[in-house]
């Protein structure tokens, strides 16, 4: 801080401690001792400005959770609370300002050491909760901010064929439940996406389904997208569809479900699906149901489809997420300039 004089006025010039920048008022004084007690009584009042108001872990979380709980989707307010309910454990239900970048990197890199993917998870949820504590002013830089997490190994997605599936279905004696990984494997769609998916959503004539952004389901980033249906997919929602003795579109009843109104448990699918898996001969038992959304993607790349096509089918909100699929165009760019050869 420093005063200068103007015009007769004395002017001061100082830091703000908030947004790093320079600041410069006038203190309306024409003398310096009352200047100086302005400065004085200005600094206090800068002093006040600044304090960070004393905060639990806990009494962050709930605040934080409040405001999610307004736009996020259930699951991923289970993750913040996983998240928080395992750092807890680790730290204790510390002061927000008392949590130091060291205490947030062993947390972290620990648990890369057991998991990568759930290291990632508590990375990326944690740095957007600090982010916020930074922007209610609990905190004034968030300790996670200098963090890098380790370069994750990539694995390359499993996928199976339409004839290795069939091998599969063998091996499930619920029809539904058949139709279910048949459905999976030829629209590309996500697990809750087909536990949520309605007959309202079904376009016969123009041989679309729609996933739908709904009071009762969010879907992934909150984005809604259509699904050209081929000529399998169509044929098994036509026939389904024909099987039911009592149905009422308007009523937007669901595609698969345990009784009326009433959702499949996608648990349950999951489980039944890596059942039939383990008493399958000649399958890779590290398959599992997500392998079928692999498997519409990866078959569309090895026939040639743009991985910016495959990107919009499969809802990803960034192409370089549909690029684990991309080695398997290497063949297709083999086979391409083989055709100078002749």
């Amino acid at each position: 801080m420093f005063l200068f004089k103007r015009k007769g006025v004395y002017y001061l010039e100082y830091i703000d401690p908030k947004t790093e920048r320079k600041k410069r008022i006038s203190t309306k004084k024409k003398t310096k001792k009352e200047a100086l007690d302005f400065v004085s009584n200005y600094k206090k009042i800068i002093e006040d400005s600044t304090k960070i108001k004393p905060l639990f872990l806990e009494e962050f979380e709930k605040e934080y959770l409040g405001l999610k709980e307004k736009s996020a989707s259930p699951r991923y307010i289970i993750s913040i609370k996983l998240t928080f309910k395992i750092l807890k454990n680790e730290i204790g239900n510390v002061l927000l300002q008392d949590i130091r970048y060291n205490q947030l990197e062993t947390f972290i890199l620990s648990t890369f050491q057991k998991s990568q993917s759930l290291a990632s998870l508590y990375y990326r949820i944690l740095k957007a909760a600090f982010n916020k504590a930074v922007e209610w002013e609990y905190i004034k830089t968030n300790p996670l901010i200098k963090l890098k997490l380790p370069r994750a190994k990539t694995n390359l997605p499993l996928f199976i064929n339409a004839k290795e599936l069939d091998s599969i279905l063998e091996n499930v004696n619920d029809e539904q439940l058949r139709q279910f990984y048949i459905l999976a494997l030829h629209t590309g769609l996500r697990l809750n996406e087909i536990l949520n998916l309605r007959w309202s959503a079904i376009d016969f004539q123009e041989k679309t389904l729609k996933v739908e952004h709904t009071a009762e389901f969010t879907t992934k980033g909150k984005k809604e997208r259509i699904i050209p249906l081929n000529s399998i997919a169509l044929k098994l929602l036509k026939d389904k569809f024909m099987t039911l003795t009592v149905i009422n579109i308007e009523k937007n009843d669901l595609l698969f479900s345990k009784c009326a109104g009433v959702k499949l448990n996608g648990d349950y699918v999951s489980k039944q699906f890596k059942k039939a898996l383990r008493k399958t001969k000649g399958i890779n038992k590290m398959l599992h149901l997500h392998s079928l959304r692999h498997s519409f993607a990866s078959l569309m790349v090895q026939k040639g489809v743009s991985l910016y096509v495959v990107k919009d089918l499969l809802g990803h909100t960034d192409v370089r997420t549909t690029q684990i699929y991309s080695h398997l165009q290497q063949q297709n760019f083999v086979d391409a300039v083989k055709v100078l050869e002749n």
